[in-house]
């Protein structure tokens, strides 16, 4: 017996967003450059965007999945080389050298478990737990962005004067299931800015 979803992204049949693409947009664009800030980079949303544009910018890329009670879904962040670098919190120990693609991999790893991990946040004050996924990460010259099935993803572009990110969230929920602010001073999981290392 299957089980039907909504995709975060798809129309209602009114051709309205529905509400938990609406809600999840909305925490994620308060996320990320909250996220960001707090490690040098003041990030300026700059539009949504076309999910199959690629980025081509030589960079970093992070994957996170998670999964809950009625929601499942993902984050990806796609970040030029000059905002990994800005972020890096001992960016003066880079050497300049091929040994700095795996430092820089790692945080941009890091960076996408802290994004995500400020969501959950969010989704705890909304009443929703989840569970997350290992993420990682990889370096490469120009990236697509290629999601199977019909769950179609909510992507962001994001500014800032000497660089670029991108924002990616794919979810899938149960029909009926609502993202209610719940007056709750315990609804959230580790600090967030906190580090966690894998």
């Amino acid at each position: 017996m299957s089980t039907s979803v909504v995709a975060a992204g798809q129309e209602t049949s009114g051709g309205a967003p529905n509400e938990i693409d609406r809600a999840l947009g909305e925490m994620l664009l308060a996320a990320a450059p909250a996220l960001f800030e707090g490690h040098g980079v003041a990030l300026d949303f700059g539009a949504q965007r076309p999910v199959l544009d690629p980025v081509a910018h030589e960079g970093y890329a992070g994957i996170l999945g998670f999964g809950g009670t009625g929601i499942k879904g993902s984050v990806a962040i796609y970040l030029d080389d000059p905002t990994v670098r800005k972020s890096y919190p001992s960016a003066g120990s880079l050497a300049g050298t091929d040994e700095d693609i795996l430092y820089l991999r790692d945080w941009t790893a890091e960076l996408t478990n802290q994004l995500m991990g400020r969501l959950k946040n969010k989704l705890l004050r909304s009443g929703v737990d989840v569970m997350l996924g290992i993420p990682t990460a990889v370096s490469g010259v120009s990236f697509t962005l290629a999601y199977p099935g019909q769950t179609i993803p909510q992507a962001y572009d994001f500014l800032w004067d000497e660089g670029a990110a991108v924002v990616v969230l794919t979810a899938e929920a149960v029909p009926g299931l609502t993202l209610e602010e719940i007056d709750d001073p315990d609804a959230a999981s580790a600090g967030e800015g906190e580090l966690i290392l894998f």
